[in-house]
C-alpha cells in the first residue's frame, strides 16, 4: 500500500518564461517580429486522483519544482502559441503590448485552462509580466523608427489642424467684433 499526501493549497508565484522568441506578424503593419515573454502563474490541485494517475506514477515525491519541470516543455509550446494567437486576435501592435499585459494574461489563461485540467490542476493565476522586444534587431529598429515617424507626422498634422481651427475661430470673432464696433459707431453718429 502506498499513501500519497497531496497539497491542495494554491501554489502562487511559479515563474515561467519562453525559451526562445515567439515569431509573429505585427497585425497593424504586417511586419515580421519576434518577442519573448515571462511571468508568473499559480496552480492548485483540484483532482488529486487525476494528478496521481497521469503524472505521479511511481515517483515518491512530486514537488512544485518537479511539477514545473514536467510542464516546462508543454508550457513552452502552449504559451508561445497562445501568446502569438492573442496578439493577432486582439490586433495588438508591438508598441501596445506593455499597456495590454492584463488583457493578454487573461486571454492566455483562458486558452490554457483545459490543458491543466486534464492533469487535475487548476490554473488559478496566469500573469504575463514582461514582453521582451527585439531591441537591437535591425528589422525591429527600422520598424520602430517608421512607427514613431508616422506617429509624429500624425500628431503634427493634428496639431496643425487644431491651430488652423483656432485661427479660423479667431478671425470669425474679429469680424464679429469689428461689425459690432462699426454698428455702435453708426448708431452714435445717428445712422440707421
Amino acid at each position: 500500500c502506498e499513501v500519497y499526501f497531496v497539497n491542495l493549497t494554491e501554489q502562487l508565484g511559479i515563474g515561467w518564461g519562453t525559451n526562445s522568441k515567439v515569431q509573429y506578424l505585427d497585425p497593424s503593419y504586417r511586419f515580421p517580429l519576434s518577442i519573448g515573454a515571462s511571468g508568473e502563474m499559480g496552480l492548485a490541485v483540484r483532482e488529486p486522483r487525476k494528478l496521481l494517475i497521469k503524472l505521479v506514477g511511481t515517483e515518491a515525491v512530486l514537488s512544485q519544482r518537479r511539477l514545473v519541470e514536467y510542464f516546462k516543455a508543454f508550457l513552452q509550446t502552449r504559451i508561445k502559441t497562445c501568446l502569438a494567437q492573442v496578439i493577432v486576435e486582439q490586433k495588438l501592435s508591438i508598441f501596445e503590448l506593455d499597456a495590454q499585459l492584463e488583457a493578454i494574461s487573461s486571454a492566455v489563461k483562458a486558452k490554457l485552462l483545459d490543458d491543466f485540467s486534464q492533469y487535475g490542476l487548476e490554473l488559478v493565476q496566469m500573469m504575463v509580466t514582461t514582453v521582451v522586444k527585439p531591441e537591437g534587431d535591425p528589422v525591429y529598429e527600422k520598424f520602430k523608427e517608421l512607427y514613431f515617424r508616422q506617429y509624429a507626422d500624425v500628431k503634427e498634422a493634428q496639431i496643425e489642424q487644431q491651430v488652423e481651427v483656432i485661427n479660423q475661430e479667431t478671425d470669425a470673432k474679429k469680424i464679429v467684433i469689428e461689425a459690432r464696433a462699426i454698428a455702435d459707431k453708426r448708431n452714435i453718429e445717428g445712422y440707421t
